[in-house]
């Protein structure tokens, strides 16, 4: 099979055959004149082939199927001239006979490439790059595949091997019986990170069985963002080309070869911030929308005429939240927080005083996109805890909280094409501290305040699955810090209606998670950074006319924090 060829005349050549074959069946003819008489003919031709002058360059062939019982020839000049630029690609097929990227009898072979991809090449078959009995330059093979076996590796400058993903140690991808020439050569390697491969063992790139590699001259390197393999702990090492032995060329690790955790490893503590971000949710939903829901719980009881003054009313709140977080990866989190409680408000001369015990629940799902990597799971926490806080009549407010509780989750995920998965459980803690002062004018009501937000996320130990085995990690336990200024106004339409909007900036002061295997840690995250949120909300309460209240607020946020929250509260007297 030829991509382009520069031959005799092909009239020539069958009347050479025919004249050829009426010597051979002529019986007045002793074998000796026969054979004489054949080679003067094929003298001849040998000559008028010379004499011819021609290129063949940048001729294709690409084989996707079907079996090739002869040689195949990229390009091919068989009088003089040169065969430049061409290739062979086998994708698929088998191949029975020798391939040459190109083929110059009386001239040079220049930049010819042989591509295997796939297919199968029979071991009496030969490797060709640029056939040339005078100069042979910038021949190459791209080379991707294992488990093959040929006779002959010959006319080649440049050898790139792509080790197949899944390679493990001890294979094999090229096998040579007779003769490989390397020499002068520049071979290269590429390795996908889940090649298994550790210190001590070896892939083979070129293995003779008989001869010993001739490589004078040969130079070794791996391709650039190729080098690295990942090992069952998700650490990763660089790999190296040598030759082992006479017959053997290989890829190994080096003995000093640096170790560090996969840059996928990232995921790992990016899936401990949504958590953070779960839990710190729980305490905006008790601070502002809690609160809200126990004022118009309490109104509600009041209205009703019941004596409360020494009661604790209970009060339901639900909240919602579709944000991005911005940690060194993208974080995509989706969740919905609770809180049922009891509030008490006890009056005084110039305060008023709520204390409000509640329990909480949250439930969350995540999607972490960093580089190559991608993480997905769920997360939910079940606590409690109480609210304080004092108003007095000059507008001045303040307030503290506690809560506590349990977290648990889960992450599945694809760190450099190797699938990981976990559970993780653990305690957290939250506080919170505000101040601020309402100023009243006419119909409507501005709050300044300042808030104090902070919450940690216990440490854990967690059996990582993966493709290549289990591992332990240990993760770090998560601190966040956080400020909040922010003013908001509401319009008291009349006694039972208002609406109401505000502004407020946040600073993380802190936020960074990471976590370790022995001594090597994964790349760390960090919630550090400013957001920014107006809020918008419409409120009616209950009346002596309607039994029943609503209170409806969405948030828009941007910085470091992008997205929406929303919360709902429904009040209804008994």
């Amino acid at each position: 099979m030829y991509g382009g060829i520069q031959q005799i005349d092909p009239a020539l050549l069958e009347s050479a055959e025919e004249a050829i074959e009426e010597i051979n069946s002529n019986t007045n003819l002793s074998d000796e004149d026969k054979k004489a008489r054949v080679a003067a003919i094929q003298t001849q031709l040998a000559q008028i082939q010379a004499s011819m002058t021609g290129t063949a360059e940048g001729n294709e062939v690409t084989l996707n199927g079907g079996t090739v019982a002869g040689k195949t020839y990229g390009g091919s000049v068989m009088g003089t001239g040169n065969a430049e630029g061409n290739s062979v690609t086998l994708n698929a097929g088998s191949v029975n006979d020798d391939i040459y990227g190109g083929y110059a009898a009386n001239g040079s072979a220049l930049d010819n490439t042989v591509t295997i991809k796939g297919g199968t090449i029979a071991p009496a078959a030969s490797l060709y790059g640029g056939y040339s009995t005078t100069e042979s330059s910038g021949n190459s093979l791209n080379f991707y595949v294992k488990d093959v076996t040929v006779k002959n590796l010959k006319y080649f400058q440049t050898l790139n091997f792509y080790v197949p993903a899944g390679t493990t140690a001890g294979e094999t991808m090229l096998e040579v019986t007779d003769a490989a020439d390397v020499s002068g050569a520049a071979i290269r390697a590429a390795v996908e990170d889940t090649t298994q491969l550790n210190p001590g063992e070896v892939i083979n790139l070129i293995h003779t069985t008989e001869s010993p590699i001739l490589t004078e001259g040969t130079t070794y390197g791996m391709m650039d963002g190729k080098d690295q393999v990942t090992d069952v702990n998700l650490l990763q090492r660089t790999v190296g080309i040598k030759k082992q032995d006479a017959n053997t060329i290989v890829l190994y690790v080096p003995g000093d070869s640096p170790i560090t955790t996969d840059p996928g490893t990232k995921v790992i503590p990016d899936e401990r911030e949504s958590g953070t971000t779960l839990i710190s949710e729980g305490s905006d939903l008790a601070v502002n929308e809690g609160f809200e829901s126990a004022l118009a719980a309490h109104e509600a009881g009041w209205i009703e005429g019941h004596s409360i003054k020494a009661k604790f009313i209970p009060y339901v709140v639900l909240g919602g939240h579709n944000l991005r977080y911005d940690t060194g990866s993208e974080v995509d989190s989706n969740g919905f927080n609770g809180e049922v409680g009891f509030v008490k408000r006890s009056y005084h001369e110039d305060y008023i005083d709520t204390i409000m015990p509640f329990f909480e629940y949250g439930d969350g799902n995540y999607t972490v996109y960093y580089e190559d990597a991608r993480s997905d799971g769920d997360q939910r926490y079940i606590g409690g805890g109480i609210l304080i806080r004092r108003d007095k009549d000059d507008g001045f407010h303040y307030e503290g909280m506690i809560r506590t509780g349990h977290f648990d989750g889960d992450l599945h995920g694809t760190v450099s094409g190797n699938h990981i998965r976990y559970d993780t459980d653990s305690n957290y803690i939250a506080a919170h501290l505000g101040l601020g002062k309402t100023y009243v004018r006419d119909t409507n009501e501005y709050d300044l305040y300042g808030k104090l937000y902070w919450a940690r996320l216990g440490s854990d130990t967690i059996l990582i699955k993966n493709d290549l085995g289990n591992t332990t990690y240990e993760l770090d336990s998560v601190d966040s810090f956080r400020t909040r200024l922010g003013l908001r106004w509401t319009k008291n339409k009349n006694e039972s209606k208002s609406y109401y909007a505000g502004i407020a900036w946040d600073y993380e002061f802190a936020g960074k998670a990471k976590a370790w295997h022995g001594d090597y840690s994964t790349p760390s995250s960090s919630l550090k950074g400013s957001s920014a949120f107006l809020e918008l909300g419409w409120q009616t309460k209950v009346t002596e006319e309607d039994p029943w209240g609503l209170d409806l607020r969405v948030r828009g946020w941007t910085g470091k924090k992008e997205g929406f929250t929303y919360s709902a509260t429904i009040s209804r007297r008994f």
